[in-house]
């Protein structure tokens, strides 16, 4: 099992709390005790590995503890966190924003799953396939992208 970890930087009024591992029962979540002086916390998510069932309560229940006037950024989703977010209440509060995010495409050929970054726009167009980087050959998006898109 994979510790949690989280590295924390502060710019100005802005407050990035990196995270790394996974997120279960036994993850302590950073304190939001002092975040009175901020305008945005930005929850860099792309070194998170996984987050179970209890994890995801945990994460609910600490994302309800961000002060209300704090500006929350999702940044760098990984696929099956952005999935969670359409599915429980809470995991995503009002007014929060998912910056980027990650979408997986699977190469037939070789077997390889490949995570490629897209920020969320208006503009944001996903691929249906990219070229593998591995083998060059053809990589075909590996999620449903109407149920994906935040």
């Amino acid at each position: 099992m994979a510790l949690l970890i989280v590295n924390e930087e502060r710019h100005d009024k802005s407050l990035t709390l990196e995270f790394s591992g996974r997120v279960d029962e036994s993850s302590a979540l950073p304190s939001l005790t002092q975040c009175e002086s901020l305008v945005e916390l930005v929850l860099d998510l792309k070194n998170l590995t996984s987050m179970n069932s209890m994890g995801i309560k945990a994460w609910v229940l600490w994302i309800k503890q961000v002060p209300k006037h704090l500006r929350i950024i999702y940044r760098r989703c990984p696929a099956f966190l952005v999935s969670q977010m359409k599915v429980f209440l809470g995991f995503l509060p009002p007014g929060a924003r998912i910056e980027s995010f990650y979408v997986p495409y699977f190469c037939p050929a070789c077997k390889a799953i490949t995570a490629i970054p897209y920020d969320n726009t208006p503009q944001t167009a996903l691929e249906d396939s990219i070229t593998c980087p591995k083998c060059q050959q053809a990589a075909e998006i590996d999620i449903i992208k109407s149920d994906f898109l935040p």
